[in-house]
């Protein structure tokens, strides 16, 4: 190197390494801030969140609103799904792929199995089971375990987070309760709305279940292949018996309950986050 420019290497050299510095800690972008993805299926109940968020801005994928913000300083997306497992699952999909969010909660109605089960009350999803997968012999519907990759003989999809539950658990437990109450027990869930008796005893037998939807194990088993926790509530809308659609119907646009649903999100958002 010639004389004249030795005397300028040592500053190049602090250059780079500054220029480094920068682009790998300025430059470099972001990684995804741990966000909670919050699936609601009623019109009401998306409103009562979103008025308690603080907006930061609204994107539309596979025909759905996506709210951005923040609620009890907790970065989430909120979107309504339609009914059904299709349409939970394309939902639970999008805000994994799209928005890299590192957990779920689900909030939609379900129909009571269990008699201490009443209208109004909350229900915290321990496990979830697909209660229409199977096959259709002459004698009659035979029963079987979805396919998860996680073997015929153990709990896959079925089992919930067990961090998510003991916070969904202890957030209840600060809740002051009037004549509705928050259970905690297996949810199964298909592409048929139950206003059966016989088909309601049939499922809460066979999985020991005390509320009934149309959509839980789809979001759980989506959540459960991409490796991210999540955690089912269930609003007790009807019985799941003879009465269930006129039950269901009265309790729209929002939950008749006595436990307010927005509170105990925003609650629990905020133990999440600790």
């Amino acid at each position: 190197m010639p004389i004249s420019l030795m005397k300028f290497a040592a500053p190049l050299k602090v250059i780079a390494v500054c220029l480094t510095v920068f682009c790998t800690i300025v430059l470099k972008p972001y990684p995804a801030m741990a966000r909670t993805g919050v699936i609601v299926a009623l019109t009401g109940t998306a409103e009562k969140i979103r008025s308690a968020m603080h907006v930061t801005g609204t994107l539309h994928y596979s025909q759905r609103e996506f709210i951005k913000g923040k609620l009890s300083d907790t970065d989430i997306i909120l979107v309504r799904s339609p009914m059904g497992m299709i349409n939970n699952a394309i939902t639970t999909q999008v805000l994994i792929a799209r928005f890299e969010v590192k957990r779920i909660i689900s909030i939609a109605p379900a129909g009571g199995l269990a008699d201490r089960v009443k209208i109004g009350d909350l229900i915290i999803a321990r496990q979830v089971w697909q209660h229409d997968f199977g096959t259709m012999k002459p004698y009659g519907f035979i029963w079987g375990k979805t396919p998860d990759g996680s073997g015929s003989h153990s709990l896959g999809y079925q089992q919930m987070d067990k961090r998510m539950l003991a916070i969904a658990r202890n957030t209840a437990g600060s809740i002051t309760l009037s004549e509705n109450h928050i259970h905690e027990g297996i949810v199964a869930s298909g592409d048929t709305f139950i206003a059966d008796n016989g088909k309601k005893e049939w499922i809460a037998r066979k999985f020991d279940a005390i509320a009934v939807d149309m959509g839980s194990a789809a979001i759980a088993q989506v959540c459960y292949v991409n490796g991210i926790p999540c955690l089912v509530l269930r609003m007790i809308t009807d019985k799941a018996g003879i009465n269930a659609r006129l039950d269901f119907a009265e309790s729209l646009p929002s939950y008749r309950s006595a436990i307010d649903i927005g509170s105990y999100i925003s609650l629990l958002l905020a133990n999440i986050s600790l």
